[in-house]
């Protein structure tokens, strides 16, 4: 074989031999260089940790830190941290037992007895029992319950308030028009309602019309007034079967219901007697004559 054949060009650049590098320009290579750190922007106490790095050193949190030892406490109070109590906020996955036990740690009671609430005394029993549900089923926590459970009434108050100052306000422009109606007979028709209502001798009716606001009623005291002027009329046609005719003056009236009630065998006082009747809407009649 020739010389040619057996030298290699030395331009060959594939050559397994001919571009591979040395050790050194290995070892160079693979060893990792720390980044160099500007002192200026870490604190003084870190600088001889510098070969740590930016990473480490450039930490926001270390930034509130000024010696070895408040880092050192730091560190320690970490520690205690870990172990204690802590609370994992659920994702947004989780599932209705999950969030119960977060809140369980809260503080939410185990069951409806143990919801500890102020409570007025007027509160029902039935609607205590449905917001204590309500309140343990959305995970309420006692206090907020209470808060809320205020709230409601203050605000049930509120309502009921502005409810009656409503009533009265309206109350007050009827009775206005009512004057405005009547006019100078005003006071007299209202004394006819008044007598009308009387003559049906039931407290249990004039008793509810006071409760509840009916008298003050601008409808009912217009028909009770209409009520009380039919009887007027009546009381002034003098019946001519009874022994006892009703007078025209008030005087009279006054002087014959002192003869019935003086008299004690007098048929008022008789239920039994075939004249008690009579005698009672007598008396009745007597008593509109005498208030008018």
């Amino acid at each position: 074989m020739s010389e040619e054949a057996v030298e290699a060009p030395a331009e060959n650049a594939g050559s397994l031999t001919s571009d591979m590098p040395t050790q050194e320009a290995q070892v160079d290579t693979l060893v990792e260089t720390t980044p160099e750190i500007n002192l200026t922007e870490i604190p003084e106490w870190l600088h001889e940790y510098k070969d740590l790095g930016p990473e480490i050193l450039k930490e926001p949190s270390l930034k509130l830190v000024d010696s070895n030892e408040k880092l050192l406490k730091g560190y320690v109070n970490a520690q205690k941290a870990i172990g204690a109590n802590k609370i994992v906020i659920p994702g947004k996955h989780a599932t209705d037992d999950e969030w119960k036990e977060v809140f369980s740690k809260l503080g939410l009671p185990e069951n409806l007895d143990s919801y500890e609430l102020n409570i007025k005394e007027e509160t029902p029993d039935d609607f205590l029992q449905s917001y204590k549900e309500i309140a343990l089923k959305n995970n309420i926590l006692p206090k907020q319950a209470q808060a809320l459970y205020d709230w409601y009434f203050a605000r049930g108050q509120e309502d009921i308030n502005a409810y009656e100052q409503n009533q009265k306000d309206t109350l007050a422009q009827e009775h206005e028009k009512l004057k405005e109606e009547w006019g100078k007979s005003y006071d007299r028709n209202i004394q006819l309602a008044q007598i009308a209502v009387r003559s049906i001798d039931d407290s249990g009716f004039m008793e509810y019309l006071d409760q509840s606001g009916l008298a003050l009623n601008t409808q009912l005291i217009r028909a009770f007034a209409k009520l009380g002027q039919s009887m007027h009329e009546e009381a002034q046609i003098i019946d001519g079967d009874s022994k006892s005719p009703l007078q025209s003056s008030r005087d009279s009236a006054t002087q014959r219901l002192a003869e019935i009630y003086e008299d004690p065998n007098n048929p008022i006082y008789h239920k039994s007697h075939p004249a008690h009747e009579r005698v009672r809407q007598e008396v009745r009649q007597l008593h509109l004559r005498k208030n008018m």
